[in-house]
């Protein structure tokens, strides 16, 4: 099966519209309720992070860099937890891609009780290093939902320890590549596959302990969303769903609405491709028109042969690193918030390189790009009732990323890196 396309990855970003079933089931919550479950379907996500942040083993996972969510049975993200807002958007992209490829599919298929399991960037990750576990939820025999927990491993196998390799000249230098796969089946992990993966990095005790942090933690969103369906009904379960996807999409909208139409532009350089110094351009048009965003980097430079470049699935999403932390700070974290925003992500550039390049470095890349979104949408929002929520960008990639290897007080091998130093940025 090949990977999805761009137009694909940018489309499952968007929600589907609503069907009329969950129209009604959505007409039909009382007053009062919403506002209760919505926040209950909050904490749901909020008590899985501490599943994960408390038995996992990576470093990452005590600094909170991971995202759980929860999403419809089509894949739309509902609402999450992230420590990093671009891994809300890119969690359903694997969905998606096992609903459009799987679900009829006799040799895989969806069922209750299914694990499937991904990290590879052409499918939409981010990069080798963030490994995605993701579980459909059933309730009386009907898929309702689905979860999904992202959390960065950093040991993946690669030509050096640490999994990102700076000087990477393709795909090939980055270790494990997992497309989507289904690694457990009745509620039970396979043995052969965690061991294929425990296999392929220097970390193996790390790599399975942490495959099965991930699944505690979608896990626990199942049984805690299930409580709800028991006690509310599917209907009201699902049409809860579509509002808090509804009252994201029309609060984008409206706050697009209220800020000044026009063409707004702004280049921002990042000064290395990891293997050698350069000045790399990403520029950016956006243009506003009512309640609609283009985002338009046709200028940025062309891709290389190293490793600070951004697969386009995650390149649009790390505009959600700075919409869902300023502009869209007040609104749910769904799916709803993208369905204003088209993105327009150059060919053979470094945010859409080829499928063969290496992109286990985004974070630079990434950064900039959000760099460039916060600076345009700042003009926009300056004479706007949003007027506080402008500041100096803060970007992302600006710390440091120091990664350290070797054997650990117990004879194990390890690779890690200092995370409190890479994620704060300003």
């Amino acid at each position: 099966m090949t990977p999805p396309t761009v137009k694909q990855l940018l489309d499952w970003m968007k929600p589907l519209p609503p069907t009329h079933a969950e129209m009604e089931w959505a007409e039909a919550i009382k007053p009062g309720e919403y506002e209760i479950y919505s926040e209950r379907l909050n904490n749901i996500v909020l008590e899985a992070k501490e599943i994960c942040m408390r038995s996992a083993i990576t470093i990452f996972a005590r600094t909170g860099d991971l995202c759980v969510g929860i999403f419809t049975a089509r894949g739309d993200m509902v609402t999450c937890y992230a420590g990093m807002f671009h891994h809300a958007v890119s969690t359903l992209y694997p969905i998606k891609y096992i609903l459009q490829n799987f679900e009829g599919d006799p040799t895989v298929g969806i069922k209750e009780g299914d694990v499937f399991y991904f990290n590879e960037a052409s499918y939409g990750g981010m990069h080798c290093a963030d490994q995605f576990a993701v579980m459909p939820i059933f309730y009386r025999n009907e898929l309702i939902a689905w979860t999904g927990c992202v959390l960065h491993q950093w040991e993946t196998g690669a030509v050096s320890p640490a999994g990102q390799v700076p000087d990477a000249n393709s795909r090939y230098y980055e270790g494990i590549h997992l497309s989507p796969i289904k690694i457990g089946e009745n509620y039970e992990l396979k043995r052969d596959l965690l061991d294929m993966m425990a296999n392929a990095v220097r970390t193996p005790r790390m790599q399975e302990n942490d495959v099965r942090a991930r699944v505690a933690t979608c896990d626990r969103v199942r049984i805690r969303l299930i409580q709800v369906a028991e006690e509310k009904g599917k209907a009201f379960v699902q049409g809860l769903f579509w509002k808090m996807i509804a009252e994201a999409k029309e609060g984008a909208e409206r706050k697009l609405k209220s800020w000044n139409d026009g063409t707004y532009r702004a280049v921002v350089f990042h000064d290395s491709t990891g293997k050698e110094d350069s000045i790399i351009r990403f520029f950016l048009t956006a243009r506003k028109e009512g309640g609609r965003l283009l985002l338009d980097f046709t200028g940025t430079s062309q891709e290389h042969d190293a490793a600070m470049q951004v697969a386009a699935g995650p390149a649009a999403s790390y505009v959600a690193n700075f919409l869902y932390a300023y502009p869209f700070c007040d609104l749910p974290l769904s799916s709803g918030t993208y369905n204003a925003i088209e993105f327009v992500l150059p060919e053979g550039s470094v945010i859409n390189p080829a499928p063969s390049a290496s992109t286990c470095n985004p974070q630079g890349p990434g950064g900039a790009l959000q760099l460039a979104c916060q600076l345009c949408v700042n003009k926009m929002m300056f004479d706007s009732e949003d007027i506080s929520l402008v500041c100096a960008p803060t970007g992302y990639g600006g710390g440091s990323a120091v990664a350290v290897a070797g054997i650990d007080q117990y004879g194990t091998q390890f690779g890690t890196v200092v995370a409190s130093e890479l994620n704060p940025c300003g």
